[in-house]
């Protein structure tokens, strides 16, 4: 009987081995073509067959090289993270880009371990000022940066 020695690398393979699968189930109606000619079938496909190969990999790793338990799910950082995302979806129209992506920071940093306040704030207008720069004024895309 074979024995899991590596449960992290264990069940990452068989979520990459999982997806895979569903890829091919969900594109197996497509037509693939060949290589020359490849059909709208041809990417998932190979993508799908990859993530297979790669799960198997680790899979079969994990039955070879050992590492320590799982640890316990952190709820809490994710659903710190979870809201910040909701928020700049509910935000984004109402005050803009900056105030937006500053909220963003601020509400997923109350989730990490050790960071001080003026840093999280100084990473918030960095990360605004950045974001603006970026899309706004580099990428040309209509956001509004500030709603008033």
């Amino acid at each position: 009987m074979l024995k899991v020695r590596d449960q992290r690398d264990f069940w990452s393979g068989i979520l990459f081995m999982a997806f895979g699968c569903a890829g091919l189930w969900f594109g197996r109606n497509y037509a693939i073509g060949t290589a020359a000619r490849m059909g709208p079938g041809y990417f998932p496909m190979m993508m799908s067959l990859a993530l297979l190969g790669i799960g198997g990999f680790i899979l079969a790793r994990s039955l070879v090289a050992g590492s320590d338990t799982i640890e316990r799910i952190a709820f809490w950082p994710q659903l710190q993270v979870l809201a910040a995302i909701l928020a700049f979806g509910l935000l984004i129209e109402r005050v803009g880009l900056a105030v937006s992506v500053a909220a963003v920071i601020l509400i997923s940093g109350f989730s990490a371990q050790g960071l001080r306040w003026h840093e999280l704030i100084a990473l918030a207008l960095v990360m605004a000022a950045v974001c603006v720069g970026l899309f706004v004024h580099l990428l040309g895309q209509p956001i509004p940066v500030w709603v008033r």
